[in-house]
């Protein structure tokens, strides 16, 4: 009889199953795996958003640029917004003489003032900015900017 229980108690204690102990370490390694693939998911949609910021942010500058040279805005410091076509952009632009010493082509060219632009590109709402310098000069009428 005694053999019997002691047949039984080694019987209990050797079936399988886990123990309190098991559990709460299996449940701690799955936490912190869930905690880093989320911080992964979050991290990686942040570096989405930025990088769609700084595609249209670059189209846009060479908008701007373009303006500029075609002679549609002037060569002054100023600030505005995309309109309708990208709402949530803002552009701002500062203008100062540039003096380049050393380019020496440059000074046999009558009344050329080379104008350093900064142009930035910035969300109306948010954090990201993007830009740009710009070296130009004003153009004479019915001069190109580019001569091919």
């Amino acid at each position: 009889m005694v053999l019997a229980m002691l047949n039984k108690k080694r019987l209990l204690r050797s079936s399988s199953g886990f123990t309190l102990l098991e559990v709460m370490i299996a449940v701690a390694v799955l936490s912190i795996s869930l905690v880093a693939l989320f911080g992964a998911q979050s991290h990686s949609l942040s570096l989405a958003t930025e990088a769609q910021f700084n595609t249209i942010a670059a189209m846009l500058a060479q908008e701007k640029i373009a303006e500029i040279e075609a002679g549609l805005l002037p060569y002054s410091n100023g600030r505005g917004d995309f309109g309708k076509k990208y709402p949530g952009y803002e552009w701002s632009l500062e203008v100062s003489a540039s003096h380049l010493e050393g380019v020496d082509f440059l000074n046999a060219l009558d009344n050329t003032i080379l104008y350093k632009v900064k142009l930035s590109i910035a969300q109306t709402k948010g954090v990201l900015s993007y830009t740009t310098i710009y070296y130009g000069r004003k153009r004479n009428a019915g001069e190109q900017a580019y001569v091919p």
